[in-house]
């Protein structure tokens, strides 16, 4: 019997580091080669920038496509910027900024303050010392990751409802709903019947969460974004194109 050969993932996957060099922008960007087919870029949130490529492209071939995509690179780092500037980083601090159904919200770090957080329409208020130590700042950031998640299970499941029958009515069975912090996906639905939305939602306006809702909801129908998506949309929600453009400015 033959001995089965068996190929680890470290064999399979390479990482280096490069850098784009033009007359508009110096980035550095991280390349990854795995078992893939085809050459990819992702623009982190945080501004980093990582290129996916096959085994069989070399250092070269990659430097240059990178070099290539140099313009969309700058528009997209552009349009990060202006999104840092419309919605900040939330900062763990008092007085600190957060979202909230798209309404910029305050921290409030109490010590007199006990039990759950609190919340009262503008102000988060925790029971928390204030200090740079960095495990106080897990414990905050564990706190407020907390409380949105919790806000997040409870408003999307009564968005969910809202927008299920118009659905329910073209004979669709209800997917169930399940919630998950992504970095590249607002929602999707799976073939199981089984729709996902990022908690991240939870940041923007009500009208955006309804969108991402019904967008997954028309590929009951639709399992593509081709003229019949779109007409179904069009019925379902017709300002959804603006709703979309609007979706872009919240940052993953």
């Amino acid at each position: 019997m033959p001995r089965r050969s068996f190929v680890s993932r470290s064999q399979t996957t390479r990482r280096y580091r490069a850098q784009l060099v033009n007359s508009d922008l110096s980035i550095e960007y991280q390349v990854v080669h795995s078992q893939r087919r085809s050459m990819a870029l992702h623009l982190h949130a945080n501004g980093k920038l990582e290129v996916r490529a096959p085994l069989r492209v070399s250092t070269q071939q990659v430097s240059q496509w990178v070099q290539s995509k140099a313009r969309w690179i700058h528009k997209k780092l552009g349009e990060q910027q202006q999104q840092r500037q419309h919605y900040p980083t939330p900062q763990l601090c008092d007085g600190g900024h957060h979202y909230f159904l798209g309404k910029a919200i305050d921290l409030q770090l109490d010590p007199s303050h006990s039990g759950a957080p609190q919340f009262d329409g503008e102000t988060l208020t925790l029971a928390a010392a204030r200090s740079t130590s960095v495990d106080v700042d897990e414990h905050l950031l564990k706190q407020v990751s907390a409380w949105f998640r919790t806000q997040a299970k409870d408003y999307f499941s009564q968005r969910y409802d809202a927008c299920w029958p118009a659905f329910e009515q073209r004979g669709h069975q209800r997917p169930g709903l399940r919630l998950r912090s992504m970095k590249t996906l607002w929602g999707s639905l799976a073939r199981r019947q089984m729709m996902t939305l990022n908690t991240k939602l939870i940041h923007t306006p009500t009208v955006l969460i309804d969108y991402v809702i019904i967008h997954e909801l028309c590929h009951l129908e639709h399992h593509n974004h081709g003229a019949g998506f779109q007409q179904l949309m069009d019925r379902m929600c017709p300002p959804w194109r603006e709703h979309k453009a609007q979706l872009k400015h919240w940052m993953l």
